[in-house]
Order: structure tokens, then C-alpha cells, then sequence
């Protein structure tokens, strides 16, 4: 009975080869089917994984592209404050001007007064002084003016004639700019041209 002991036949505590060598069989199986299962879920982790970067990918240029967006509005908004405080600047200008030129007699002609330009009161000082100088010599002209030769009345001049010197008409006067308007104080101080209201 010694020999069948040592054998291991199964009816032992000790299994046989065959036994274990089963049991290796069996436990490689479960062992392989687990590998299998990890594999599988290692598959699917990393396509989730690739999807996930694609996605955060994704998020990041959206969010590159609010940033850009938010940037133009930005700059947008800038532009509107710039216009906003040009235009400000402009009025408080046009402002400081009527605000001259109604405290204070200067003894402007509404015609004239219309022509003083500055943003700060020296210069609309200064503008008012080079108006009055152009002023006095429109009146100074005024006063020696003949009436239109060739008919016309005042208020409706004939055209210039070649060779001759222009008619400048009220109108005219009012819609001059100042470098204009001084441009033609000079004129009129050559005699080069004739005011005709």
C-alpha cells in the first residue's frame, strides 16, 4: 500500500500530477479570461481616454475662441470711448467758445463770430482777435463798396465778369473757415476781392 500512497491516486491528501497539472489548466483558463477582460477594459479606457483629449481639445480652442471674442469686444468698446471722449472734447470746446464769445462783447458779427475756433481759451482768445482784424476790414471795405457794376441789386450781384474782380456774397463769407476767412482779409486788403451783401 506504500506504493499507492506515494502515487497520489486521489484518494490521498496529495492529488497526482494529472490533478494538478488540471488545476494549472483550469487556473490559466480563469487567469487568461481575466487578461482577456483586462485588455477589453484597457481598450475601452483608452478610447474613452482619446475621446476625452479630443473633447478637452475641443474646449480649448472654444475657450481660445471667447477669449478672441472678448478681446474684440473689448476693443470695440475702446473705440466707442475714444470716439465718445473725442466728440466730448469737441463740445466742450464748441462750449468754452459760445461761452467766450456770449460773456464778453467782442464786438463780433454773428456772421464772424462763427468763424472763432480753439479749444482752450487762449486759443479761442486768439481766434476772436485774428476774426475781428478780418472783420474790421470786410467793414472798412463795406463802407468804401460802390454798388455792383453791370446792374444786379445787393442782394442778387451779377456774375463776375472775365478779367474782373469776384463778388463775394454773405453766404459766402458764412460758410468760410477761418484760415479761409483770414485768406481773404488779405484779399480784400490787396483789393484783390469786393464784398457785395
Amino acid at each position: 500500500m506504500a506504493d499507492n500512497e506515494g502515487n497520489g491516486n486521489g484518494n490521498g491528501d496529495n492529488p497526482t500530477v494529472e490533478e494538478q497539472l488540471e488545476a494549472l489548466k483550469t487556473e490559466m483558463a480563469a487567469k487568461d479570461k481575466d487578461l482577456d477582460r483586462y485588455r477589453n477594459e484597457k481598450g475601452k479606457l483608452s478610447k474613452n481616454m482619446e475621446k476625452l483629449e479630443s473633447k478637452i481639445e475641443e474646449l480649448q480652442k472654444a475657450a481660445m475662441t471667447e477669449d478672441e471674442k472678448k478681446a474684440a469686444e473689448e476693443e470695440k468698446r475702446l473705440e466707442e470711448l475714444v470716439a465718445a471722449k473725442n466728440k466730448l472734447a469737441e463740445l466742450e470746446a464748441k462750449n468754452l467758445r459760445l461761452s467766450i464769445l456770449t460773456g464778453t462783447d467782442h464786438g463780433l458779427d454773428p456772421v464772424f463770430a462763427s468763424q472763432v475756433e480753439g479749444e482752450t481759451e487762449d486759443e479761442v482768445l486768439a481766434s476772436i482777435e485774428k476774426v475781428k482784424e478780418i472783420q474790421a476790414e470786410v467793414i472798412k471795405r463795406l463802407g468804401a463798396a460802390q454798388p455792383p457794376a453791370g446792374g444786379g441789386s445787393a442782394s442778387n450781384p451779377p456774375p463776375p465778369t472775365g478779367g474782373g474782380n469776384p463778388t463775394i456774397t454773405k453766404e459766402m463769407i458764412e460758410n468760410m473757415s477761418p484760415e479761409e476767412l483770414e485768406a481773404f482779409g488779405k484779399k480784400l486788403a490787396s483789393g484783390e476781392d469786393k464784398i457785395n451783401f
